[in-house]
């Protein structure tokens, strides 16, 4: 198995917490998932990164926005818990993509 950088360790350990924000109930988790992905967008990507980077956060922001629907859907309240962990985990990753697509396009040559 590959070491993991202190770059990915950061990616990893912010998606566990956003994820696990989204499954206990505090008042702002939505903003803590936010500026973490902020920050780990901003320390993690470099610039041969970017396109692969971009392409699995579509991948995954399409994921968590079905996997959202689908439980709005089925309206089971045993499963209501559910949404909420992936809407925490969608605006985590969504924050990310953010920040490597401005960067790509503030970025010059």
């Amino acid at each position: 198995m590959k070491n993991l950088s202190a770059d990915r360790w950061a990616f990893v350990l912010g998606t566990i917490i956003a994820t696990l924000l989204g499954s206990i109930s505090y008042a702002h988790y939505n903003l803590v998932s936010i500026v973490l992905g902020l920050i780990v967008g901003l320390l993690i990507i470099t610039k041969n990164e970017t396109k692969n980077y971009l392409i699995s956060i579509i991948a995954l922001l399409v994921i968590g926005g079905s996997g959202l629907q689908a439980f709005y859907v089925s309206g089971n309240p045993d499963y209501l818990w559910i949404p909420v962990v992936l809407a925490s985990f969608t605006i985590f990753m969504a924050s990310m993509g953010a920040v490597v697509a401005l960067k790509t396009i503030l970025h010059k040559d």
